[in-house]
C-alpha cells in the first residue's frame, strides 16, 4: 500500500500481530464448544465446503480465477488441502471432544517449534543455539503437557487420545507450512487458499460418510450451529 506512511504501516502490522492469534484460536474454542452438538467430521466438512464457495464464488464474480492453472497444479492443491484442511481440520474437533481447549492451543502452539525442525531435518537448514534451546523447550513443554508432568504416562505409553489427535494435528499443519513455501504456485494466496479450502472438503467427505454411518444422520441445523460455522467461516478461515 504505497499511501501509507511508515508509522501507519507499523500500526497495522503491531495490529495483525495482536488479532491473528485470535483469530487462530477461535477454531480451538468452537472445537471444544460444539462437542456433542456437531460431530466433528460434518463440521470441518461444512466449513471448507462453505469457504471455499464463497471464495470461488467471490473470484468468478470478479474474473480473477483461471481454470487452467487450477488444472495444472491440482495435485499439488490436493496434497496441500489434505494437509492444511484435512489432517489439520476432522483431527482438531475430534480432539475437542476428548481434551480442553486450552490443551489444544497449547500443544498447537508447538508448530512453529515443529516447522523449524522438520526444516532443519528435511530441507537442511541450520538452527543457532538460541533457535535450538527453544526448540528444546518447546519440545518439552508439549511432553509436559500432554503427560501432565507424570514421567510415568510415557514408561506406560498412555496418553489422552485427544491430545494425541492434536499433535497428529501440529504435525501436519507444519508440514503443510512448509510446502506452502516449498511449492511454486500461479495462483494469487487467496485464489490458492480458496482452492485447497475445496479440497479440504473433498478430502473430508468420505470420512463423513464414515461418521453417519457410525453417529447418525447430521443434527438438525440450529442457531447454535449457524453461529459456530459462522465463525468457523469468518474468523478462523477466511479472517485468520
Amino acid at each position: 500500500m504505497p499511501f501509507l506512511t511508515d508509522h501507519r504501516k507499523d500500526q497495522m502490522a503491531w495490529a495483525m500481530v495482536l488479532v491473528c492469534p485470535g483469530l487462530f484460536v477461535s477454531n480451538m474454542l468452537v472445537a471444544r464448544g460444539m462437542s456433542g452438538v456437531f460431530p466433528p467430521l460434518a463440521m470441518a466438512f461444512s466449513r471448507w465446503l462453505m469457504v471455499g464457495i464463497l471464495i470461488t464464488a467471490a473470484l468468478l464474480m470478479m474474473r480473477r480465477l483461471d481454470w487452467s492453472i487450477v488444472r495444472a497444479e491440482k495435485l499439488q492443491l490436493l496434497f496441500l488441502a489434505s494437509l492444511g484442511m484435512g489432517l489439520c481440520g476432522g483431527p482438531v474437533y475430534l480432539a475437542g471432544e476428548l481434551t480442553t481447549a486450552t490443551n489444544i492451543g497449547l500443544i498447537y502452539s508447538a508448530a512453529p517449534i515443529l516447522i523449524a525442525l522438520i526444516a532443519m531435518i528435511a530441507l537442511g537448514e541450520k538452527l543457532g543455539v538460541v533457535q535450538g534451546a527453544g526448540l528444546v523447550l518447546g519440545l518439552v513443554g508439549v511432553v509436559t503437557i500432554m503427560t501432565k508432568a507424570d514421567l510415568g504416562v510415557l514408561a506406560r505409553l498412555e496418553f489422552n487420545k485427544g491430545d494425541l489427535w492434536v499433535v497428529l494435528a501440529t504435525i501436519s499443519f507444519s508440514v503443510y507450512s512448509l510446502g506452502l513455501k516449498h511449492f511454486k504456485t500461479r495462483l494469487s494466496q487467496i485464489q490458492r487458499f480458496g482452492m485447497m479450502a475445496l479440497g479440504g472438503a473433498i478430502w473430508h467427505a468420505p470420512f463423513v460418510l464414515a461418521e453417519i454411518t457410525t453417529r447418525g444422520p447430521w443434527p438438525a441445523i440450529t442457531i447454535e450451529i449457524l453461529a459456530a460455522l459462522g465463525v468457523l467461516i469468518l474468523l478462523s478461515s477466511i479472517g485468520a
